[in-house]
């Protein structure tokens, strides 16, 4: 197998757990599941288990938290880097101008794979598993991704198609990449074995740079200058990189790739994923604080002090303290918080995003 690196874009403000996660304390860097571990670190100490280097591409905001949370990144231990992107422009540039950055590095020759800086497995066997298996198929030249087997009709991911055509063993190519569907669409998805899309990607990074210049000519041409002259991690020009078209490599690559069937999916099941993606799938990972329910059921609250918290005549209720706000709502609406977060920056209240 190709020398194989990693790839974490960290970024983002993780407004749906909010007050919890903040601009200033974004969600990777907060240790959600209290395990003592930043979803970053954990999610670098599990891939950097089975690759040869990990890249963080992060943003100027958080560069020295990263930097406070991975001491040892491009130490022999944890060989690595940090990049800092000027500004957010989505996971396509983040994902790219890390592998432009590593083919200059290492040669082109490489893989490199693609992980969420904020997601939870727990089954790391399987992980790895899944993941050679897909860094297998893209050493036959095919863009590779892992597939969550559902364990629900959920409308929160988008959806992968897998064929039965398999191109090596336990990964097969994708028909379609659909979005995000509403209640019925997506119970018909799992009943016809469509897979949850994790945005885990691999692919040799020749093909990745070979497939900007098809789709993106104008980003290729820019993080081909980039990676050429790059000197540091935060010396990228910021005219340079703003000018790269923000835009998600779902929509970039991977769907524009299945329809020329040069997409591969590994089916993964019992993996213990979870994006963490809202404080319903928070609260299934993470013990709650002491609640005492008269006349009520099924009511949590989570809280980084000791205090009992009640509830009466009420049921799924969500109680979540930060540390200048509380937040309630019921449970059934954990999606509309990106909306409340919304709401405050409207009323003049920023300081506390």
């Amino acid at each position: 197998m190709a020398v194989w690196h990693a790839i974490i874009p960290a970024g983002g403000a993780g407004t749906r757990l909010w007050p919890l996660s903040r601009q200033d304390h974004p969600k990777f860097l907060l240790d959600l599941l209290g395990d003592g571990k930043s979803l970053l670190q954990a999610t670098v100490e599990r891939v950097s288990a089975f690759t040869d280097s990990v890249t963080v591409v992060t943003g100027p905001k958080h560069y020295e938290a990263v930097k406070k949370q991975l001491p040892d990144l491009g130490s022999k231990d944890l060989p690595g880097q940090i990049i800092v992107e000027p500004s957010p422009r989505d996971s396509m540039a983040a994902i790219s101008v890390a592998t432009y950055v590593l083919a200059a590095q290492h040669g082109s020759d490489i893989l490199v794979s693609s992980f969420a800086a904020d997601h939870q497995i727990t089954n790391l066997d399987g992980f790895q598993v899944a993941c050679r298996q897909s860094a297998a198929a893209a050493e036959t030249g095919l863009l590779a991704t892992i597939g969550i087997t559902p364990t629900e009709p959920s409308t929160a991911f988008g959806y992968i198609a897998p064929s039965d055509v398999e191109v090596v063993p336990g990964a097969y190519l994708v028909e379609r990449f659909v979005e995000k569907p509403d209640q019925e669409t997506a119970a018909q998805f799992v009943a016809e074995g469509y897979l949850w899309n994790a945005g885990m990607f691999t692919a040799k990074a020749s093909k990745f740079m070979t497939w900007t210049e098809e789709f993106l000519p104008q980003m290729h041409g820019a993080l081909s200058d980039i990676a050429r002259e790059y000197p540091g991690s935060e010396t990228i020009p910021r005219s340079v990189w703003e000018g790269l078209q923000k835009i998600a490599i779902d929509y970039a690559l991977a769907e524009p790739l299945a329809a020329l069937n040069q997409v591969a999916v590994v089916p993964a099941a019992n993996l213990g994923w979870s994006d963490v993606g809202d404080f319903a799938a928070l609260t299934e990972l993470r013990p709650g604080s002491k609640v005492i329910e008269l006349g009520g059921e099924d009511n949590v609250a989570l809280s980084n002090n000791k205090k009992i918290i009640g509830f009466i005549d009420v049921d799924n209720v969500l109680v979540i303290e930060g540390e200048e706000a509380i937040l309630v709502l019921p449970k059934s609406s954990s999606e509309r918080v990106k909306d409340f977060v919304g709401l405050l920056g409207n009323q003049g209240y920023s300081d506390l995003l």
